[in-house]
């Protein structure tokens, strides 16, 4: 049985945690060095149990903010089905767009000048161009990616 057969809602779900793993990974690699300043005198299991602890808090709060989107995910994947099982590639793609483009939306208006309707667009374009918030792109580009691989049908070769 290959995964393109599974129900939607569960490659979905799976895809949603892929991308989670992967942007907490690229967060440990371009936040915390693989050798901290005191590698000399720390020992490895020290240094290993320190990254581990990182990972898992990472892990949490990566999934108390991705968590709702990931449910958003999966009923829209249960509504729009057989669009997505006929265009795959462009949902594949512009879903982490969508993401990305919803989360710096939140951040504009979250800032105190989110009163202000003069230069909204401009602090959108802003956040947009940030490179923290290229980070909200990473994780869903990367459940996008991992959903396409997950459903896209396997060919099959005749054995020989």
């Amino acid at each position: 049985m290959s995964s393109a057969s599974w129900p939607i809602t569960l490659r979905v779900a799976l895809a949603g945690i892929i991308g989670l793993v992967g942007s907490v990974l690229v967060i440990q690699m371009l936040l915390w060095p693989a050798l901290p300043d005191g590698a000399a005198t720390e020992t490895m299991a020290r240094a290993l149990s320190r990254g581990f602890g990182r990972t898992m808090a990472l892990m949490v709060a990566g999934l108390l903010f991705a968590g709702p989107l990931i449910l958003i995910a999966i009923f829209a994947g249960a509504i729009f089905r057989p669009s997505i099982e006929r265009h795959l590639l462009p949902w594949s793609l512009g879903s982490p767009v969508a993401v990305w483009l919803f989360a710096c939306l939140v951040l504009v208006l979250m800032t105190e000048s989110a009163s202000r309707p003069q230069g909204f667009l401009h602090r959108l374009a802003a956040a947009m161009g940030s490179a923290e918030n290229l980070l909200f792109l990473l994780g869903p580009l990367v459940s996008g990616l991992a959903f396409y691989g997950l459903s896209v049908p396997q060919k099959r070769t005749p054995p020989v």
